[in-house]
């Protein structure tokens, strides 16, 4: 058995037909994600869990944002290809926290753990995910995701 926490986070910045994509899942917002790709904090702190525990590398390492060929890309690729990488190997349990007081996941955590399911290629209910708030009046927008997965 293996354990990995994975860790991402984005600035977000006022626009007014702002996008937000976690777990690939599009949010219509007031707010854009300030990132090289498309920005999707929980895909990447997933990838960012599967490639520290088994290639002993971050998502950073593998797919530096000072590299032109990830800009824009779609993150479902970034966790993919971590997990090939690392030798796909068997997820007992994968536990998700986004931390935003700006996106609500409420009425999307089960779109949003069936795209992660479908991109690990393993059972939904394997995944639990769940949105947190901060609630830091006047600070610095923005969205933090954790990933905890145990390997068997």
């Amino acid at each position: 058995m293996r354990v990995s926490l994975g860790y991402d986070r984005h600035i977000l910045v006022g626009a007014t037909n702002g996008i937000v994509v976690l777990s690939g899942v599009k949010f219509a917002c007031s707010f854009s994600v300030v990132a090289h790709s498309d920005g999707d904090a929980v895909f990447h702190a997933a990838a960012d869990a599967i490639s520290s525990a088994f290639l002993n590398k971050t998502i950073g390492e593998l797919f530096p944002d000072t590299d032109a060929k990830w800009s824009g890309f779609d993150s479902s690729f970034f966790l993919r290809e971590a997990y090939s990488k690392s030798g796909k190997p068997p997820i007992e349990s994968l536990d998700v926290v986004v931390v935003s007081d700006q996106i609500m996941l409420r009425d999307r955590i089960g779109e949003m753990r069936a795209n992660l399911a479908k991109a690990l290629n393993i059972d939904c209910d394997r995944i639990s995910m769940k949105g947190r708030r901060k609630e830091d009046a006047g600070a610095t927008p923005a969205m933090e995701c954790f990933c905890t997965i145990l390997f068997s």
